[in-house]
């Protein structure tokens, strides 16, 4: 199955911890996605900003297919 972009077009995927920047607001969110997504993401509590505090990078891969897993086995 293809990806939907070809894979040289993905941004990096990390993972990442972010708190909110409201100090009154407990919210605290793991997540992974692409840098551009993760900037954007506000606290659905009370709409302030994310604030990262750990981030790591994941590798993409290709998906192995079903023959290819039962080989592996």
């Amino acid at each position: 199955m293809a990806s939907v972009r070809a894979l040289p077009h993905h941004e990096r995927v990390i993972h990442v911890e972010l708190i909110c920047s409201d100090d009154r607001c407990e919210l605290v969110l793991e997540t992974v996605g692409e840098l551009i997504e993760l900037e954007a993401l506000v606290c659905d509590d009370c709409g302030c900003c994310l604030q990262v505090i750990a981030i790591s990078d994941v590798e993409l891969a290709e998906p192995l297919a079903p023959r290819e897993l039962a080989l592996a086995a």
